[in-house]
């Protein structure tokens, strides 16, 4: 096989694995406000409760404090904002081989533009 053909061969068979690596990936989907179907929403923390040891990550950096145990299991919440004014936390918590997912709503459509894109987490 010369070189040409030696290439070619490698790059049909990349370029059918990516096609294959592609329809495999689950569907993406955009995460809408719970509460207004808005699809504009900003991340503004994450924060990890292990057996009380609280790990939070927000605009500012991250900080590692002590604090209550949030059950027997970790807890991982994460906190968004929608641009409609809503605020509201997904958490996970972790207990015995069982997830449970919570949805808590924080601000009910009054949070300000300049409130919620002073604390977005990834603002460039």
């Amino acid at each position: 096989m010369s070189e040409p053909e030696h290439v070619k061969s490698i790059l049909q068979r990349v370029f059918r694995q990516l096609k294959e690596n592609q329809e495999a990936v689950p569907e993406t989907n955009i995460l809408e406000c719970p509460f207004c179907k808005c699809q504009e929403v900003h991340m503004q923390a994450v924060e990890v409760n292990r057996k009380g040891e609280i790990t939070c990550i927000d605009s500012h950096g991250t900080k590692v404090q002590a604090g209550n145990p949030s059950g027997r299991g970790a807890r991982v919440e994460l906190t968004f904002f929608c641009e409609g004014g809503h605020k509201w936390t997904h958490s996970l918590q972790f207990h015995k081989g069982a997830v449970l997912l919570e949805n808590k709503i924080l601000i009910d459509g009054c949070l300000t533009c300049m409130e919620a894109f002073t604390s977005d987490l990834w603002r460039d």
